[in-house]
This record gives structure tokens, sequence and C-alpha cells, in this order.
């Protein structure tokens, strides 16, 4: 069987690093740091260093758009073109709950970028790239894609229906009443990132700095970084319900869909698992929950290899017992 020391040891010393930790019962159990958060000033990772969480911000994202449910400014049946104008019929009747449960058949923005495309696209980019499509890859509803673009829809609509930037909005609903304090959405040359990790890619025997590429400034489907600390409260939060209701945040109604409002959903060793991975260009993230067993592991790390929910069913395998 492999062993905790095992599944760490490779990020130790002067390499890009990592961040774990097991919770359990609202408590860190386990605090794991390696590595380095910033190689060529040999800045080690620590609990409150910052990763890029990319994917795994879709949670923060669709918490987002609950709140604005909760205060009754928002229905999750409403469709684009009630936002949009410029949209096209295929667009506009995509509601925000399909986007949230990626059902809504919108085009990958990412395929819709010029090979020769120079420089980084925003949300507000990738929204007029999607409202100018007028086909998707299904009719809205009826089937299950992975979006990246629907995320970046979602911020955008927050926006609009605040008044508020997306990363003002989700200070003050969502990081601030929960203390965390050390958490950012970044605004690529306008936020600075305080405790930030730096993403790496391996060549040959050397690490390269790879942190940013032209996805990298979208935010609502994965610009906020966050700590292991920060982390641990935002677990805590679900765990005693004290922004949603738990039942909002997953997907409990028939729907094609295994993802829920922010996290996936599946089944493992007998009990229901919610999870997310982020992935970045040199970032791998896991978040990983059992509600049953009140146990969540957290995996931050700064290099482009491995899945950071693999890592994390790695971590549990070696803390079975718990």
């Amino acid at each position: 069987m492999t062993t905790f020391e095992q599944i760490t040891r490779p990020y130790a010393g002067d390499v890009p690093g990592c961040a774990i930790m097991i919770i359990r019962d609202d408590s860190p159990l386990l605090i794991k740091t390696q590595g380095c958060a910033d190689i060529e000033n040999i800045v080690p990772v620590t609990p409150d260093t910052n990763f890029r969480l990319a994917s795994v911000s879709k949670h923060f994202t669709a918490s987002a758009i609950l709140a604005l449910h909760k205060k009754g400014l928002l229905s999750l049946d409403a469709n684009l073109g009630e936002f949009f104008p410029q949209c096209t019929e295929n667009t506009k009747r995509v509601t925000i709950a399909q986007l949230l449960m990626h059902t809504s058949g919108l085009t990958d923005y990412e395929e819709l970028l010029d090979k020769e495309y120079v420089g980084q696209i925003h949300d507000h980019e990738v929204v007029e790239l999607l409202m100018q499509q007028d086909h998707g890859y299904f009719e809205p509803g009826c089937m299950f894609r992975y979006s990246n673009g629907g995320y970046c829809v979602l911020a955008i609509i927050i926006e609009l229906v605040s008044g508020k930037s997306f990363a003002e909005f989700v200070r003050s609903e969502l990081f601030a009443p929960l203390g965390m304090q050390n958490t950012f959405v970044n605004e690529e040359g306008v936020t600075a990132i305080p405790n930030r990790a730096y993403g790496y890619s391996r060549r040959g025997n050397a690490w390269l700095r790879t942190d940013q590429n032209a996805t990298s400034a979208t935010i609502g489907d994965g610009g906020v970084y966050s700590s292991l600390n920060d982390l641990a409260l935002w677990s805590r939060a679900l765990d005693t319900n004290s922004l949603f209701e738990r039942r909002v945040l997953t997907n409990e109604q028939p729907s094609p869909s295994y993802y829920g409002f922010g996290l996936f959903e599946k089944e493992y060793g007998g009990t229901k698992v919610r999870y997310h991975a982020g992935g970045s260009i040199g970032f791998r993230i896991g978040f990983y929950t059992i509600p049953e067993r009140k146990l969540t592991i957290l995996f931050l790390s700064n290099r482009n290899e491995g899945n950071g929910v693999e890592m994390c069913e790695k971590i549990l395998s070696t803390i079975a017992s718990c």
C-alpha cells in the first residue's frame, strides 16, 4: 500500500510544492506542506500559501449565484435572453440552472479562439463570443457537457444583477462573512495576491514558471486564489450550512447532469462523495468531501502534474480508518 510519505515525497525540496489538509468534524486532522511556492526566491509553501484554485473556483461562482437567488434578486430559471439582448435564438433559451449544472450545450469558448490569438481573454469577451453562436452542442438541458464558458457567463450575470464586480461581490457575500481574509479573485495586473504560489511545468530535469496563459485571466471559471487555512473555513461552512442549505449546492433533482451547483457527485467506497478538481497551466487542485463521514481532503499544488481528485483519493486510502 502506498503511504502518505510516499505520496508527498516528490514535492519536497526546492521544487514546486503542495499543501494538504485532512479535516474531520470541522477540525484539521492533518496538515502537510512541502516544497516551494516560488522556486526562484526559495519561498516555502505554508498553510497560508495562496494557490490558483482553477476550476475549484466554480464552487464559489455557483455559491455567489445562489446568494443572489436567496436574496430574491435572481431566478435560477431565468434565461440568457433576459441579460444579454445581443444573444442569438440558440443562446437566449439557456437558463442559469443549466449553466450551473453544465447542461447548457454552449460551445467551448476555447475552441472559438483564433489559433493566432495573442494575450489573455476575459469573461466579458467570452460572453461576446458565446452570444454570437447560432448553434450549440445540443439542445439546452438534455445532456451534460462541462463548460468553462458557462461559468464565465455566470460571473458577468453576477455583476449585472449585483451592481458590483465579481471580485467585490464574492468578497462581501462569501469570503468576508466566513473570515476568509486570505482568499482573492485574481485580476491579473490589478489584484496583488499575498503569499502567492506560482505555477510551474517540468522541462526535462528543470522546472519552468508557467503561471499564465491565454485563458488564465477569466475569473468565473477559475480565478480564485486560496489557502489551506481559508479553505478549511469554507469546508466548515458547508458542513454547518452557515451560508446555504447544503441541498442547494448539489444536484438532488432529476437531471442529465451528475454535477451539482459547483461540485461533482459520485459514489466511492459505498459512500456519497462531493468533489472538484482544478487544473490550469501550472496548478493541480483537489477538493474532496465525504459528508456522511464529515471528512474533507484538500490538495493544492503548483505544478502541472497529476490530478487533484486522484491525489485526494490516494491520501484517503492512507487514512481509511479515520
